[in-house]
């Protein structure tokens, strides 16, 4: 058996999608314990160290953009450039499916596709050899992703017309407003053996308003819980969580920041606990761990010893020791959830207000959204969050079971599309 596994995390750079990517390494390779998997991506060395477990794939040399040029304007002379830009920005705006087939087109007769021939076939040759094809969790699905969805989406599509089986676990969906991309959801989504959506509000409601009809689907929760629930909790919590994520697709201004910061050191000193930051972001651009630094490092709260980037173990288990979690990023709310802390969801984005909104209906009572444009003040961030402390016990029992149950259910999406793979059964597109 041979599976090829696309991911979220091809620079293997947030934790979040790691953790999810080792979820869904472990699942399959316990439903087919001699198959080799394959994961692509861009890191192979991180990959290893990450998931020791998967076989590293270059990821496909060329990406077909949609917000791609279509004309190559740097090789015009420079009196066409402005006309070529102008025109350029027409086509794709009126006709933005149309623009991105022309990008592919434009490419392989520049000869794109000689130039990384060896790259092409390589990836060309694991995919017709897989004899099942997986995307694992992820919530790229988005507008802000849209690049990356449409080579994931389009992968899945080729292993379909190869007659693979492929499925989706763990997909956070939308909002998904640009043509190409809902150009590429329509067909990608179309003929899936299975599709697990990590929440049972935004994503439902797109597959309707994209006509699309996948029988097998399901929602799971976030892959990502296995990692974090079922194990003895913290007896005593220590610390207030937190993540702030400062980056484009976040939102977040710098007076917005400084609104949080101040609310959470409110909280921390009135209830007497350090915060702990549970970074999840590593990149060089956005880093959360230098995020919670720079904005907390003079207050004298940073627990002592915090060491700043962390492993998806070392997150999990200072997750379980807050009480609460404030945060701007999804998977640290995830984490602490799955062991029974309430959290407080910081959003200013359509992107985050559809993850913590799906989290909220996932694990009621134990996710306050706050938008920060109707956030009045420090004090009111700072009254929820002490609030939230205050009812944690009460909140466990019941936070956990959800985790539980959302587990359960995510292993049995994928114990379903080993049926299905094993049975032969094609789903009817």
């Amino acid at each position: 058996m041979r599976l090829l596994v696309e991911s979220g995390a091809y620079d293997v750079r947030n934790l979040g999608d790691v953790a999810m990517l080792k979820v869904c390494v472990r699942r399959l390779r316990t439903l087919w314990p001699e198959a080799r998997i394959d994961v692509v991506t861009a890191d192979p060395a991180r990959l290893a160290a990450a998931v020791p477990d998967a076989t590293p794939l270059p990821r496909h040399p060329l990406g077909w953009w949609p917000d791609k040029p279509v004309f190559h304007v740097a090789s015009l002379p420079r009196w066409l450039r402005g006309p070529t830009h102008a025109t350029d920005r027409v086509v794709r705006r009126l006709a933005p499916v149309l623009a991105w087939r022309a990008t592919r087109l434009r490419d392989r007769l520049a000869g794109a596709c000689r130039r990384h021939a060896a790259g092409i076939a390589s990836f060309e040759g694991a995919l017709e050899a897989a004899d099942a094809v997986v995307a694992c969790g992820g919530g790229y699905l988005a507008d802000d992703f849209a690049g990356h969805a449409v080579h994931v989406l389009g992968v899945l599509a080729r292993a379909r017309a190869l007659g693979k089986p492929a499925a989706m676990f763990g997909q956070g969906l939308g909002p998904a407003l640009h043509p190409v991309l809902r150009h590429r959801l329509r067909a990608g989504l179309r003929g899936l053996a299975v599709l697990a959506l990590r929440e049972g509000v935004r994503g439902p409601a797109l597959i309707q308003e994209l006509g699309v009809r996948v029988p097998e689907t399901m929602v799971t929760g976030d892959d990502a819980l296995e990692l974090a629930c079922g194990g003895e909790p913290v007896s005593t919590p220590e610390a207030i969580g937190f993540n702030l994520r400062l980056a484009s697709f976040a939102n977040i201004e710098p007076a917005h920041a400084g609104l949080v910061r101040d609310g959470v050191v409110q909280a921390a000193r009135t209830l007497g606990l350090p915060i702990l930051p549970l970074p999840i972001s590593c990149f060089d651009t956005v880093n959360d761990s230098r995020a919670a630094r720079e904005l907390l490092g003079d207050t004298g709260l940073l627990e002592a010893g915090w060491e700043g980037q962390l492993t998806v173990e070392e997150v999990i288990r200072n997750a379980g020791r807050c009480g609460v979690v404030v945060t701007a990023s999804y998977h640290s709310a995830v984490f602490a959830l799955a062991q029974g802390a309430p959290v407080i969801g910081l959003t200013r984005s359509a992107y985050y207000a559809d993850k913590f909104n799906g989290l909220a209906a996932l694990f009621p009572s134990g996710v306050e959204v706050l938008a920060l444009d109707e956030l009045g003040s420090a004090n009111d961030l700072a009254s929820a969050t002490v609030r939230l402390w205050g009812k944690r016990e009460a909140l466990r029992p019941a936070l956990v079971a959800a985790a539980i149950q959302q587990r359960d259910t995510g292993r049995r999406a994928y114990a379903r599309f080993q049926e299905l793979v094993q049975s032969g059964r094609r789903p009817r597109v």
